[in-house]
């Protein structure tokens, strides 16, 4: 009977999450080499992964539908976590967007996100078959759009375009109506215009207009960082210069090289094949996840793994993109292998409700 059970997770994609936290853990290591707060980011990271892997191990054994039945109170506490940040959270560089519970920096965003995948999922699946009416996109965008309101007064410009990528994304699957693509097309102009002019730092909004010239502007704070990526990422040549022998990282010309910018350690240090065995593994992830979507027992279960999907997809894009100056840096983590305990742990337990969608995908079940 046990053996029967461990047939039916998908090893796969436990062995490419295992493998993404292993090479993020060590790229952490060399890119914290030259720092003196080296320990103390192995165990927090350390910590954070083994609390995660616990997460994954207990949300791959409970049922996924038992979360239809908790999405209310999951949304309230989610959005209560958000407003509260605001008042009684650490200010970091200016952002209100961690509780500092003394051994561990809690980013309620992360769980936001988790929230409002399994919310979506079940309102999706409830309205299935009136999905085509425009008031059921607008009741689950306005889902989408308290919690996007309250991460952007923080304010975290990154985690709000990740939310209303899982939205958009899952939206195009329900097949949204041309026109209706337009209202939010133009509604998403619009809420920029206003964000761009009354919700965005200053710093916010320089990042994102150097972000098209960044080598023109080097020396702004904001292009520096992107100037410093592409060293990085041009001198890895096909092999790299060797773990731990990044000239950028190791002489700490490349800020945030252990979080938003840990693609470009990973491509100074092993050149050309470590950056394809990363976004191999990247790639691996994704396919078993969009997979399981696909082949789930209900539409519950297909909507979570989907919007699990979307959202590492929207991560990795952004992260490796703002590495590579095609997009502007918002301070999105690289999923699984940037420095993040709350990003890392989120990852994690989502992973594994696609891991339990995946072991239930047959009429049998198991508890």
């Amino acid at each position: 009977m046990q053996l029967n059970i461990l047939k039916r997770y998908d090893w796969i994609l436990i062995a490419t999450t295992v493998a993404l936290v292993g090479l993020g853990f060590s790229f952490i290591y060399s890119a914290s080499l030259s720092l003196a707060a080296q320990n103390q980011l192995l165990v927090t990271q350390g910590a954070a992964a083994l609390l995660g892997f616990a997460g994954l191990i207990l949300a791959m054994r409970v049922d996924y539908r038992m979360y239809r039945n908790w999405t209310r109170w999951l949304y309230v506490l989610a959005v209560l976590m958000l407003v509260a940040v605001l008042f009684l959270g650490q200010d970091v560089r200016g952002s209100h967007a961690w509780f500092d519970l003394g051994f561990f920096r809690f980013q309620p965003s992360e769980f936001a996100k988790a929230v409002l995948i399994i919310v979506l999922a079940k309102y999706f699946t409830d309205n299935r078959d009136e999905l085509y009416r425009f008031k059921h996109l607008l009741v689950s965008f306005v889902y989408v759009m308290i919690p996007v309101g309250l991460i952007l007064l923080e304010p975290d410009l990154g985690s709000a375009l990740l939310l209303l990528a899982i939205w958009g994304g899952l939206v195009l699957t329900v097949g949204m109506k041309k026109w209706h693509l337009l209202v939010f097309v133009s509604a998403f102009v619009l809420a920029s215009l206003v964000a761009w002019q009354f919700v965005l730092k200053d710093y916010q909004k320089e990042r994102v207009s150097t972000f098209l010239t960044p080598i023109e502007n080097c020396q702004t704070v904001a292009a520096y960082n992107v100037c410093q990526s592409y060293i990085a990422i041009g001198s890895g040549g096909s092999t790299g210069r060797g773990f731990g022998q990044g000239t950028q990282s190791q002489l700490n010309f490349l800020p945030e090289k252990h979080t938003d910018f840990i693609f470009a350690v990973i491509a100074e240090e092993l050149g050309f094949v470590g950056v394809t065995f990363t976004l191999g593994l990247i790639g691996t992830l994704l396919f078993r996840t969009f997979y399981i979507s696909q082949h789930s027992r209900d539409n519950f279960g297909l909507f979570i793994a989907l919007g699990v999907g979307i959202l590492i997809l929207a991560q990795a894009v952004v992260n490796i993109g703002s590495n590579l100056g095609v997009l502007p840096v918002t301070g999105v983590t690289l999923p699984l292998v940037s420095y993040g305990g709350s990003s890392l742990l989120s990852t994690l337990v989502l992973l594994g409700v696609v891991l339990s969608i995946h072991a239930r995908r047959k009429k049998q079940q198991f508890v």
